[in-house]
């Protein structure tokens, strides 16, 4: 759902069930985020964004909203844990809640945590003024982080050779460790 608001400052926002999340400068392709997130192998064209993360898990029935206060256009690039079967009982629906929602997907994403796990993006250009509430998540979410920027992301946003693999799209099959919602 798209609607107008009034923003009280310039930039992107991000909040979680009615609460700002700050935003944090990258830089780099890894970033160590408070004590439980570590994100690695960050896309290139992700590094100079600011990168929201909330405090906790985001819990069933959360609501994130995105507002893009401002003059220009906002990017936002939604990333969660991502590697069925077993994500499914922790990716708050959002595989199928976000395209949904205009969101365009894909496997240009961060690693989570200290054990590299895989994940999964999904982008969506705000107009100014613009804000976007997701629909509330249907399951837990321990890994989910926003990177958001004021302004265009380059096109291609996600190079061709966006990880280890060397792969643009579907990488080679990996055993994943299931992350659970504690």
């Amino acid at each position: 759902t798209v609607v107008h608001d009034v923003c009280d400052s310039e930039g992107p926002k991000v909040e979680v069930d009615g609460q700002v999340v700050g935003g944090l400068a990258l830089g780099g392709s890894d970033a160590y985020l408070g004590d439980r997130v570590q994100l690695s192998h960050i896309p290139e064209n992700l590094r100079e964004t600011a990168v929201h993360v909330p405090v906790d898990a985001l819990d069933t029935d959360s609501v994130v909203t995105l507002r893009c206060c401002g003059a220009e256009v906002c990017e936002f690039v939604v990333s969660h844990y991502h590697c069925p079967p077993c994500s499914a009982q922790v990716n708050g629906g959002f595989p199928s809640l976000l395209p949904l929602s205009g969101f365009e997907s894909s496997s240009c994403a961060p690693k989570y945590g200290a054990t590299e796990e895989r994940m999964v993006s999904y982008r969506l250009q705000v107009e100014a003024g613009g804000v976007v509430t997701l629909p509330p998540t249907t399951t837990s979410v321990p890994s989910f982080v926003v990177f958001a920027q004021q302004g265009a992301l380059p096109d291609p946003w996600c190079p061709k050779k966006v990880n280890r693999f060397g792969c643009g799209g579907p990488c080679p099959p990996t055993v994943c460790k299931c992350l659970s919602s504690n």
